[in-house]
This record gives structure tokens, C-alpha cells and sequence, in this order.
């Protein structure tokens, strides 16, 4: 799995530098020669004249990926091992077969892909996942209701971990999955209520996450779980989330006094 997560991260840049490359010209396929010279709030000179039509970023999207397929193989190829790293908790907790995980990543990744979004500054994902019904071809209805569950309470505290767990693997002193879990599970005890945006991925729904944690105690309820060695090295991790929730939250106040 960390191998398939590697070679994500190099199929994910090549991704980039595809769309890059490609974007200008899926644009102007789309809107003609100046639809690339987009001003800042994301509509161009042509759409702003009346009677213009409005810029649908999912169907831009599709467009994009029809004109390119070399970006829809590679769109499935990063979604997949995305979905891997992400939700690999979920698959090990629901004892997922080789052949249930392989069918899950892929129908995650072709969620993602189906979701591609263009506008007339940048490509990106409008994240949305998969229905139950199709979650139930490939886990079954109790997994489907299983993997509801994570996705509202488990998917930031377990992606906050991945932080401490790189830390502890950097420091010689790896955490096992039991471990992994449990500071997960440390870290959703002492999470408040918050609100995401939905079908999103992104800084706002990370800072959202981060800004609920009670990371006083989350971190104290860490250091009682783990020895010495370990929680000196995911220590750093920890703390610098709680700083990353305080800016979060600093934030969002800031945004909601002037909006």
C-alpha cells in the first residue's frame, strides 16, 4: 500500500502537468480564442456580455476529459490510490478482501473523476462520494453504513493522525495500527460539532475540522497512550495542528464579522 501511494504522488504530478499543459486549450475549444484571459472572479469578457451562457464547471469539466483522456486515466489513476491512503482505516476496519478494496478505490477515484471541475482560472475537484446503493455493490449495505459513519466522524481525526504517524516513522519509532487508531479515536472524543462544506475537500473544510478539536486534551490523552519515545515524536505534529485550528477558527470569525 505505501509503495501504491508513492507512485500516486508521481502519477498526481504528471496530472498536474498535464492539465496544466492542456487547460488553455480545452478552454478555448469550449469558448473560443480569449476564454483564457478570465478576470479574477472567474468569468470571461465573453460570458459577461448579456445573454451569454453560464459557465457550468462539471459539464467544462467532462468536456475537458473527453477532449484529453490522457488526463481521465491519469484523474482515475491518482483518485484510486487517493482513495487508498485515505480511507485505508475504513477498509482495514471492515476487513475489506483485496478484490473489495481494488472495486472501492475505483469506484471512489471514478466519483472524483465524474466530478472534475474547470473554470476559467484552474482545474479541480468538486469531491462528492460515492451513493449508498453503489457503496453496497462493493461492501455490502452494513458497509455502506459502516463507511456513512466514517465519513462524519472519522475521515479528519484519521487524516490528522497521518500527520503524527509520518512523524513517529521519521523518528525510528513507527506506530502500529492499533496505535494509529487509537489516537484517531482520541482525537474524535474531543472533536465539537462542526460544519463542512458539502461534497468538498479543502482548506475550509480542514480548518472547520481542526478549529473543534480540544487539542489541550487530545494531546494530553496522547501522551498517556504512548510511550515516551513515540509521543516525543508526534508531539510537534500535534501541537502545530492545535495552531493550524486556532488560525482556522481566527479565520472563519474574521470572515463571518465581515463578510
Amino acid at each position: 500500500m505505501t509503495l501504491k501511494a508513492q507512485a500516486a504522488e508521481q502519477t498526481r504530478l504528471e496530472l498536474l502537468a498535464e492539465a496544466e499543459a492542456s487547460k488553455q486549450a480545452a478552454l478555448a475549444a469550449a469558448n473560443g480564442p480569449n476564454a483564457g484571459q478570465a478576470g479574477a472572479a472567474g468569468t470571461s469578457g465573453a460570458q459577461a456580455k448579456a445573454g451569454a451562457p453560464v459557465w457550468d464547471p462539471r459539464a467544462e469539466g467532462q468536456k475537458f476529459l473527453n477532449t484529453f483522456p490522457q488526463a481521465r486515466a491519469l484523474s482515475m489513476q491518482v483518485g484510486a490510490a487517493t482513495a487508498l491512503r485515505i480511507f485505508a482505516p475504513f477498509m482495514r476496519a471492515e476487513n475489506l478482501t483485496p478484490g473489495q478494496i481494488e472495486q472501492f478505490e475505483n469506484l471512489v477515484a471514478s466519483t472524483w473523476t465524474n466530478n472534475l471541475a474547470v473554470t476559467p482560472t484552474q482545474i479541480g475537484a468538486v469531491v462528492g462520494t460515492p451513493t449508498l446503493d453503489q457503496l453496497s455493490q462493493v461492501v455490502g449495505d452494513q458497509g455502506a453504513e459502516a463507511f456513512e459513519a466514517y465519513e462524519q466522524s472519522m475521515r479528519y481525526p484519521y487524516q490528522f493522525t497521518a500527520f503524527a504517524a509520518t512523524a513517529a516513522s521519521l523518528a525510528g519509532t513507527p506506530l502500529s495500527d492499533a496505535q494509529n487508531d487509537q489516537i484517531a479515536q482520541i482525537i474524535a472524543n474531543n472533536t465539537a460539532p462542526y460544519q463542512t462544506v458539502t461534497n468538498t475537500l479543502g482548506p475550509a473544510n480542514w480548518n472547520a475540522a481542526a478549529g473543534a478539536v480540544n487539542w489541550n486534551a487530545a494531546i494530553a490523552q496522547v501522551q498517556a497512550a504512548l510511550p515516551p519515545a513515540q509521543f516525543d515524536a508526534v508531539q510537534g505534529e500535534l501541537q502545530r495542528l492545535q495552531l493550524n485550528g486556532a488560525a482556522g477558527r481566527a479565520q472563519q470569525n474574521q470572515a463571518q464579522a465581515n463578510p
